[in-house]
């Protein structure tokens, strides 16, 4: 067997406690003909692959996590090209024995040996109903023009909404009823600790937890989610920073306070903030000479890119980065996942609003700046 590092932009959340050593052992029935097994996951920040060929349709993998993982198991058949329609089959890596069983393809196989991959099976089965009608949805509504006057559109759009919102409490009851549960932690993370969400509502169910999820890995990971959350809640005062403007010239936001400020997340290579962007040039350009600022904290890497979004969009107002992309010191400080993202600062430097788009960041900052 070889494994091999490739480098990478993500990384991988799922975070948790190690154990002796994982082994999975695989069969696909019909297979006979030569076929090479791949297992691949991610530990911090690179890519690992481990392959082995495969022996009348069996394979094994031995080794190690520190956790447990999201991996994909891929069959790669008389040495076909590794493309998007493969075979392949998700499931969680973690330190047990785990037994994969396909009659045919490994994409349809049977996990056994795991409790988180029995977790994970038990939350599809219990999803699983309510996805089949949003694929019926999606393929009857197929071909409808995305137009707001089009009623029929108006009709999928409703449905389809109401159909997400359904399938949010269906994992918030998955997250209630299973306290013990790691993939009800994750899940936790995708729905509790989503875009915009309270600090003070996810704290109280993250503490529903077992004491040893929240003390896990991921555990500690979700609570410092929450942590950093809470520093910029509605009331708080806003977390000072320094960073480097187009000139390379140091701009602290404490040298604001006095005015309303709104700091605004974007980058160059980010389209909704590109999008946004003329709305906010419109809301400033009303509120110009009046108590009122905005600090741009810009998540790019290339200050050529940066200083072109720049000229390009029209952006007269202070322009911060320190060029390290995702990786951008206030960014981290605020915990930005997501961008476009906005905090509006008041001149006693508390935090009173967050994430204000079009119309109501225009109508919030009026009632506000005289």
């Amino acid at each position: 067997m070889k494994k091999i590092f490739f480098a990478t932009l993500c990384l991988l959340p799922f975070l948790g406690k190690a154990q002796s050593g994982y082994t999975i052992t695989g069969k696909v029935g019909n297979l006979n003909a030569p076929a090479k097994a791949y297992l691949a996951y991610m530990v911090d920040g690179k890519r690992v692959v481990d392959s082995v060929e495969m022996k009348n349709g069996t394979f094994a993998f031995k080794g190690s996590v520190a956790s447990p993982v999201p991996a994909g198991i891929t069959i790669r058949h008389d040495a076909a090209p590794l493309t998007r329609n493969m075979d392949i089959l998700g499931l969680y890596l973690e330190n047990a024995r785990i037994m994969v069983n396909a009659p045919d393809s490994v994409k349809r196989a049977s996990i056994k040996g795991s409790v988180i991959n029995d977790d994970n099976k038990a939350l599809n089965e219990y999803i699983k109903p309510l996805r089949i009608k949003m694929n019926a949805l999606k393929a009857a509504w197929t071909g409808v023009k995305p137009q707001p006057e089009n009623p029929l559109y108006v009709k999928a759009a409703d449905s389809l909404r109401n159909m997400i919102a359904e399938e949010k409490a269906l994992y918030k009851k998955f997250i209630e009823s299973h306290p013990n549960s790691y993939v009800a932690l994750v899940s936790f993370n995708n729905i509790g600790l989503g875009y915009n969400f309270d600090p003070k509502v996810a704290d109280g169910q993250f503490n529903k937890f077992s004491a040893a999820l929240r003390e896990s890995a991921l555990g500690k990971q979700t609570a410092e989610k929450i942590a950093i959350a809470k520093k910029k809640d509605l009331g708080v005062l806003a977390m000072d920073f320094t960073q480097n403007d187009v000139n390379d010239k140091p701009v602290k936001l404490s040298d604001f306070k006095g005015k309303y400020v709104l700091v605004d997340f974007w980058a160059s290579w980010c389209a909704p903030c590109r999008a946004e962007n003329p709305n906010v040039v419109k809301t400033y350009n009303q509120l110009k000479g009046k108590n009122f600022e905005i600090i741009g904290v810009s998540l790019d890497d290339k200050k050529a890119a940066w200083l072109k979004a720049i000229e390009t969009d029209g952006l007269p107002w202070v322009q911060v980065s320190d060029l390290k992309g995702w990786k951008n010191d206030v960014a981290l400080k605020y915990g930005v996942s997501a961008i476009p993202e906005n905090i509006l600062i008041d001149p006693t430097g508390k935090v009173i609003a967050k994430n204000l788009r079009g119309e109501e960041l225009m109508t919030k900052l009026s009632a506000l700046v005289k």
